[in-house]
């Protein structure tokens, strides 16, 4: 099973927001849970949609298979000024 996420890097203004998309091949669960890796890093909801964080950093968001929680990719923002 592999887990894509799209866009899988991105540049983004403090509190600027994006909807990440997952890519899920291997199984027709094609749901996946989303969260935030770094504390403070910023918000994401159960529809991919991000909001980033007010300080100025890489954040890690990753996604993983509702069908294999072993199944997970990452997505890394880059918040600057």
């Amino acid at each position: 099973m592999v887990v894509k996420i799209v866009p899988d890097i991105q540049k983004l203004k403090p509190l600027e927001r994006i909807r990440f998309k997952a890519e899920v091949d291997g199984t027709e669960n094609k749901t996946v849970t989303w969260s935030v890796n770094d504390t403070d890093g910023g918000n994401i909801d159960e529809n991919g949609m991000y909001q980033a964080p007010y300080a100025p950093g890489t954040y890690e968001i990753v996604a993983c298979s509702n069908a294999d929680e072993d199944s997970r990719t990452s997505a890394f923002v880059i918040v600057e000024e």
